[in-house]
C-alpha cells in the first residue's frame, strides 16, 4: 500500500470518527449563537461543505496549527454566507 493511499485512509477515519462530530457541534454551535431553527436543507450542505473543506485542508503538508486557522476561515466564510452573521 502506498504512503499516500494509506494517509487517505486514515484521514477519511478520522473524518467520520473526529470531524463530523465535531462539525456538527460548530454547526448547532452557530445556529445557536444565531438564535435560529435548523433549516435541515442549509444544514446539510453546511455540513457537507465544512467536512469536504476540513477533509481537504488536513491533506495538505502544512503544520497543525495552520490546518486549525485555515479550518477556523472556512467556518467564517459559511458563517457569512449561509446565516448572514454579519449585517
Amino acid at each position: 500500500m502506498s504512503i499516500f493511499l494509506s494517509k487517505v485512509l486514515v484521514s477519511l477515519a478520522q473524518l467520520f470518527i473526529n470531524s463530523l462530530p465535531q462539525n456538527l457541534a460548530y454547526i448547532i454551535g452557530i445556529y445557536a449563537f444565531n438564535k435560529k431553527k435548523i433549516d435541515g436543507r442549509n444544514f446539510w450542505s453546511v455540513m457537507v461543505i465544512s467536512l469536504a473543506s476540513i477533509f481537504m485542508i488536513r491533506l495538505l503538508p502544512i503544520n497543525i496549527g495552520v490546518h486549525t486557522i485555515l479550518g477556523m476561515v472556512v467556518f467564517i466564510l459559511l458563517g457569512v454566507y449561509f446565516w448572514q452573521i454579519v449585517k
